[in-house]
């Protein structure tokens, strides 16, 4: 019979055996849950590769579609995120010095128009577009940036292609400087792809007219039209809205593409003729009242902004047809000497046609 000092020793040893074999099984154990999560960190390495290379060629596919969307609204000559009233129209002084501006261009460049609101920017930029007149482009677009404070972002977010947002100031000029295509068909095919509203989209219905005594003359002799790029409403004064415009007037220059940039923010105009030292943007002629800026000249200096005011001959040209209508005199409106608005004239008319008449 083994003796009890030797019952103890192999009662020890048997202890150790088990506890050697449990750490053994632990560090296993460890090795397993680590080779695990190398292969689970691999396998989601490569699932994310996969999934971020699909995303990458589906937007990459949906800015092509966005392209030939673009360019067949070029040719149609559309109106993006804006209103549209197609009503005939005066000579105002906005559209006096936009086809002024435009008619002797030799390059691609960026206007500053800067007019309160209610004062006909965005109705002559319509016209401009959209009118029986000679000077009209081939192809045009026409966006408002109402409220954009990141105009690319949020106007690609709009036309349901954010991914578009980095290079939407060259791909607004590529769209409207190619050759008139058979581009209508390739867009109509892929606006289904795009999540803008068709809604607010107008493009050319019917010329709209002038009317009045005076009228816009043909050109003596056709030096050709450029495209021209409207954009309504710029007013929300950003770095990331600076941003765009540097980069645009530099590819407006290179495409030959002419752009309008609207506004009532009198600083905010000033801060983007002064982006490139009145060459390639300079302000509307006539817009200012700097008396050593010529009309084919570059502009130099600070900017001294006037509202672009209506004649009292064109306010009452403006409601001559409504006054003729009920009978009423457009000097009872309108009278000598008077500074309005051309919203205000007629509102003023409806005022004096809905009073009661003295017997």
């Amino acid at each position: 019979n083994p003796s009890k000092q030797q019952q103890q020793q192999q009662q020890q040893a048997s202890s150790k055996r088990r506890s050697l074999g449990k750490q053994t099984k632990t560090i296993i154990q460890q090795h397993m849950l680590e080779e695990r999560s190398v292969v689970s960190s691999l396998v989601g390495s490569a699932v994310e590769f996969v999934s971020g290379n699909s995303k990458r060629i589906a937007n990459k596919g949906l800015v092509e579609k966005f392209k030939l969307s673009l360019a067949r609204d070029a040719g149609e000559k559309t109106i993006l995120n804006g209103g549209y009233s197609g009503e005939p129209v005066v000579k105002s002084p906005h559209i006096e010095l936009m086809v002024a501006a435009y008619s002797i261009a030799s390059r691609g460049r960026v206007v500053v128009m800067c007019s309160p609101a209610d004062n006909g920017k965005s109705t002559a930029a319509e016209f401009f577009i959209h009118g029986n007149h000679p000077f009209r482009p081939e192809r045009s677009l026409m966006v408002s940036a109402t409220g954009m404070d990141d105009f690319a972002l949020q106007f690609s977010e709009l036309m349901g292609v954010k991914s578009a947002s980095i290079e939407m100031d060259e791909l607004l000029c590529m769209a409207l400087a190619q050759k008139s295509q058979n581009s209508s068909k390739a867009g109509d095919a892929v606006d289904s792809s795009l999540c803008f509203a068709p809604s607010s989209r107008h493009s050319l219905g019917h010329e709209i007219e002038m009317y009045g005594r005076q009228s816009i003359p043909p050109p003596a002799v056709d030096i050709g039209k450029m495209p021209v790029l409207i954009i309504d409403n710029f007013n929300e004064a950003t770095e990331k809205n600076k941003k765009f415009i540097k980069k645009l007037f530099n590819l407006a220059s290179a495409f030959k593409v002419f752009v309008f940039v609207l506004t009532t923010k009198r600083d905010w105009a000033t801060t983007l003729v002064g982006l490139n030292g009145g060459k390639k943007i300079k302000p509307l002629h006539g817009n200012v009242n700097n008396a050593d800026y010529e009309l084919a000249g570059d502009f130099t200096g600070v900017p001294d902004w006037n509202s672009l005011p209506w004649s009292v001959e064109t306010l009452r040209e403006l409601i001559l047809p409504k006054c003729q209508k009920y009978g009423r005199d457009p000097t009872e409106v309108v009278p000598d000497g008077a500074s309005m608005t051309p919203v205000i004239a007629q509102d003023k008319l409806n005022a004096i046609l809905l009073a009661p008449r003295n017997s």
